[in-house]
């Protein structure tokens, strides 16, 4: 028989059992461990098994959130190369009142692997996205309306309309014809010295005088 394992301990402290024990035997030859604990004061058809398989090397076992003032039965189970299976002797103990969360709640020391690869994972993603939108922050700010040029909404905005011919527009209206006469006639001279044929564009771009306003200018003109 497989000599293992050997001299249980038990140290109780409020609701938390640690387990140690030896063997005799090289760590080699022992695959797994069972440890199977139950309470005692519970009625026959409320009571229930605990069981936990721990690996062939372990030599020691925390068993944590036990209920407080209760009397437990622990035993272990050896499982060794061929099927050998052993069986230790019966320890009971029991658990004392508790002043931690151990019972209420359970505590975890450490982190899992799994929780680290979401936590990376979670972290890789935020870095790809900032680094994505930074790329796009060129696109991203043309499309963003432009702000007005004035702090102000500009004056007398309600009374300006647009005007199909140009005799309608307030400023045509109010602009001297006199004045349009002479500027018409300088630029004729300023062309005229140039020596040069006119572009239309040019003679397009200059004030439209209608022909009845000149004639009516120079009878004005005539009769003073």
């Amino acid at each position: 028989a497989t000599e293992c394992p050997q001299n249980l301990s038990l140290r109780v402290s409020g609701t938390t059992a640690i387990l140690q024990w030896i063997c005799d035997v090289t760590s080699s030859t022992v695959v797994s461990f069972q440890i199977y604990y139950e309470p005692l004061d519970e009625a026959d058809h409320a009571r229930y098994t605990v069981s936990h398989e721990i690996d062939g090397h372990t030599r020691h076992f925390t068993i944590r959130r036990l209920a407080p003032f209760q009397h437990y039965r622990l035993y272990m189970v050896t499982i060794a190369l061929g099927g050998v299976i052993n069986k230790s002797e019966e320890l009971e103990f029991n658990t004392n009142d508790t002043d931690s969360l151990d019972y209420l709640g359970y505590r975890r020391e450490g982190i899992y692997p799994e929780e680290v690869i979401i936590i990376l994972l979670v972290v890789a993603m935020w870095v790809v996205a900032m680094v994505l939108f930074f790329k796009q922050w060129d696109s991203i700010r043309i499309i963003q309306p432009l702000e007005h040029r004035f702090k102000h909404v500009p004056k007398n905005l309600e009374t300006i309309r647009v005007v199909k011919k140009p005799s309608d527009s307030v400023i045509y209206k109010n602009y001297n014809r006199k004045m349009s006469l002479t500027m018409v006639e300088r630029e004729k001279r300023r062309l005229l010295r140039m020596n040069t044929v006119p572009v239309m564009s040019n003679i397009h771009s200059l004030p439209v005088i209608e022909m009845e306003e000149i004639q009516s200018i120079e009878r004005s003109e005539s009769g003073t």
